[in-house]
């Protein structure tokens, strides 16, 4: 008991004079949220189609004690276009459950759930029936995308961002429940800035399926990131996204997401089984261009800059069960050319795993990504380091197969990359507050 004793001591006094670069203050930075609550959640995809394919989204309030409030953003998969932005409003053990639908207009939200406005409030206060139910249900749809020749709102990504918590709201009678009105009233009034800290309370969940017929029907969590910190108040009045007022920078993100390599398994069988891999890269937020194809790293991602292009090249290793390697010519997969490395342009890149000539019905994919060597500065706020950086590729992978009326996602095994702050490196910085090691 004495030893350990001591070796705590030594442990606490390393850790305390260890280096002092941390990313915005001395306890806390971005990350992937270990326990999966957080107070940043993104979901890599969505899905919709015309015969009942929809993509059911959940987000959670696991406090039992903190009302928040979140602001919830669709994006287009190839330019980040904004396609529609709302808030939720949560009470402690509340959820907020809606749907992204097609129509023969194009894609839609529908919400019957009474965290979220149906209307704008009168002149004269905020009223229940100014949110959604089953009786008026929110069914909105997604507003159009500038590039209509290589976008769409038929499937994409989705941000939450968790915009400010408290405690002390009055409750319902005999309940810990909080009216969404009250919720709302305390909520709207506050200043833009300071308002109060989040709480990483959230998490969430995303689930495929075909309500028609009702086949197909996978659910897995989103990425949920903790300790992003978002510093002023968000509305729908203005553009919201990983660029806004935070605590953290979006470089900061990049490092917290970076990855080397990834891994993922395949199907290919004869009876028409496959897998589908899911690449995001939530942070590229490339679309702001007229012409629709001039890149513009208007966000000032350290990471895409450093890229210079819209476009990720990759090699990937293929493999089957008995670790052969494909000897087909060319790229089997999308987006490469033979001859030449294959490339991930868009904010959601789908790679198929069926190709020409292909004799592997089972096995695993490494993806390689071009760039992994080269360093990225990730801080740019003054008066931190500027020896701040990280390698790898900030990108969230996803894997789906799908087998006759059934499918499944998993997550992608990869290499995280290496996160150096004042030139100390810091291995565990994408999923902790661990200091450096000098």
């Amino acid at each position: 008991m004495k030893k350990l004793r001591i070796c705590s001591i030594l442990l606490i006094g390393l850790m305390l004079m260890g280096g002092t670069a941390w990313a915005y203050n001395a306890s806390e930075h971005v990350r992937v949220a270990p326990n999966g609550k957080g107070d940043l959640i993104i979901f890599p995809w969505y899905f919709t189609a015309a015969g009942g394919w929809e993509t059911k989204l959940t987000v959670i309030n696991t406090s039992n004690t903190y009302s928040t409030v979140a602001k919830v953003v669709v994006r287009s998969h190839n330019w980040s276009e904004e396609l529609l932005d709302f808030l939720i409003y949560l009470s402690p053990n509340d959820v907020w459950t809606g749907f992204l639908r097609a129509a023969a207009s194009g894609t839609y939200l529908y919400s019957e759930d009474d965290s979220i406005l149906r209307r704008l409030p009168a002149a004269s206060g905020v009223v229940a029936d100014d949110f959604a139910s089953a009786a008026n249900p929110v069914n909105f749809p997604l507003f159009g995308v500038t590039c209509t020749s290589s976008d769409s709102t038929n499937y994409g990504y989705v941000e939450v961002i968790e915009a400010s918590a408290t405690t002390g709201l009055t409750t319902v009678p005999g309940t810990n429940k909080v009216a969404k009105t009250v919720i709302y009233n305390w909520y709207t009034p506050l200043p833009v800035s300071p308002i109060p800290a989040t709480q990483d309370i959230l998490t969430g969940y995303q689930e495929f399926r075909n309500a028609i017929v009702g086949m197909w029907d996978t659910v897995a969590r989103g990425e949920v990131f903790a300790g992003w910190r978002n510093d002023a108040k968000l509305t729908t009045a203005a553009v919201t996204g990983l660029t806004s007022p935070s605590r953290n920078t979006i470089g900061e993100l990049e490092a917290a997401m970076s990855k080397s390599d990834v891994s993922m398994p395949y199907i290919n069988s004869a009876n028409g089984d496959f897998s589908l891999h899911i690449f995001n890269f939530p942070t590229k937020l490339s679309w702001e261009e007229s012409t629709c194809a001039v890149y513009n790293a208007y966000n000032h991602s350290p990471y895409f800059v450093n890229l210079s292009t819209k476009c990720e090249d990759y090699t990937p290793n293929v493999y089957d069960l008995l670790e052969n390697t494909p000897t087909v010519s060319g790229s089997p997969f999308s987006g490469g050319d033979p001859g030449d490395l294959p490339e991930m342009c868009q904010e959601v890149e789908l790679v198929g795993t069926v190709f020409s000539g292909d004799v592997f019905r089972e096995g695993w994919i490494r993806y390689n990504w071009a760039t992994t060597s080269a360093t990225k500065a990730f801080i740019t706020d003054s008066g931190q380091p500027t020896s701040n950086t990280f390698t790898g590729t900030p990108v969230l992978p996803v894997v789906l197969n799908f087998k006759a009326l059934s499918a499944s996602q998993a997550a992608a095994a990869h290499t995280d990359g290496v996160v150096t702050e004042g030139g100390n490196a810091y291995p565990f910085f994408q999923y902790s507050n661990v200091q450096a090691i000098q």
